[in-house]
């Protein structure tokens, strides 16, 4: 790794952020609390393009990455920018990132030679986890330091482990992640990333998984995502069972739970999912060459993590309810 490279993004970023406050002041680019929100003061949004100046860094500098990924991401980035700013419909954002992603899945060689039921499962599924990343973006921190832990994992593996994969891919915005949480991993945040940056991280983060899968041919890899998974899924789950009409705004992910029920401090509960994640990760390391089996490991992992989840949502709603 350059280190004159990684100095020259960081400031890069430093910049892109300082104009971003500029600009979102005089555009009152500002979120402001809802029923969803687990904030209590208006904080600007979309501070997310320093992710998009980070990677427009890594062009410059490394200049490896196939157009379509780079199309795909910055069109992410850009709706997502648009919708924080101005608002855009559901069914125009959903197919703007549908597009987005089959533009960066092409850029993985052969991937679209699969056949049919594989191709619509890996996008169905990468709209799902985008969702879901940018749904689970709702306190300060908790996106910031999971990346780091997604792009620092896959970083590491294929740098240390193999040579079948280029981590230059990540390192601009793993870098803007380090940059960012100046701002947003704090007891009151500065900004928010808000859409610019949730979406495209998560295009970016489905982009990362799927490619460490074909190469590896290990699907276990997926379990790199568990635990915005199981957070996700499982609040999906619940507010079914209580026929809620899981398209209106909501506060029943666990993070939500503990930070406005219970008080806890917003940074706090984030390190919580990083480090549990990490955990996963390190576990997974372990086992994806045990002999188990990818299925197996994927089954083991995501059963017991959704049981842990349930367990603590129970004891947290049961404690709730004596109050």
């Amino acid at each position: 790794m350059d280190v004159t490279i990684v100095l020259a993004i960081t400031v890069i970023c430093s910049i892109a952020l300082f104009v971003y406050f500029k600009v979102a002041e005089k555009i009152k680019l500002v979120d402001y609390p809802n029923e969803r929100s687990s904030h209590s003061r208006p904080t600007y949004r979309g501070a997310g393009i320093v992710f998009i100046s980070a990677y427009l860094a890594g062009l410059f500098f490394y200049g490896q990455y196939a157009w379509t990924l780079s199309l795909g991401l910055l069109l992410a980035a850009v709706v997502g920018f648009m919708d924080d700013y101005k608002g855009l419909s559901a069914s125009l954002r959903a197919l703007l990132y549908l597009i987005s992603l089959i533009l960066c899945l092409y850029s993985i060689p052969q991937i679209f030679n699969l056949p049919i039921y594989i191709i619509l499962m890996t996008v169905v599924l990468g709209l799902g986890t985008v969702n879901a990343y940018n749904f689970m973006d709702g306190i300060n921190g908790i996106t910031t330091l999971y990346s780091m832990v997604l792009f620092g994992t896959i970083a590491w593996y294929f740098s240390a482990i193999s040579d079948a994969f280029n981590p230059n891919y990540i390192i601009p915005v793993l870098i803007a992640t380090f940059v960012f949480a100046f701002i947003n991993v704090r007891k009151k945040a500065l900004a928010f990333m808000g859409d610019t940056g949730s979406v495209m991280l998560g295009m970016f983060a489905v982009f990362l998984v799927v490619l460490t899968i074909w190469k590896t041919q290990q699907a276990a890899w997926l379990l790199l995502l568990l635990v915005y998974g199981v957070d996700s899924v499982l609040t999906i789950v619940e507010r079914l069972l209580r026929k809620e009409n899981i398209f209106n705004a909501h506060r029943r992910h666990l993070y939500q739970l503990l930070v406005n029920e219970y008080r806890k401090p917003h940074v706090t509960v984030s390190i919580i999912y990083a480090i549990t994640q990490l955990v996963i990760n390190i576990c997974l390391y372990y086992s994806i060459d045990s002999g188990w089996g990818t299925w197996k490991i994927l089954l083991i992992f995501a059963l017991v993590t959704a049981l842990i989840y349930i367990s603590v949502k129970m004891i947290l709603l049961r404690g709730l309810s004596r109050k």
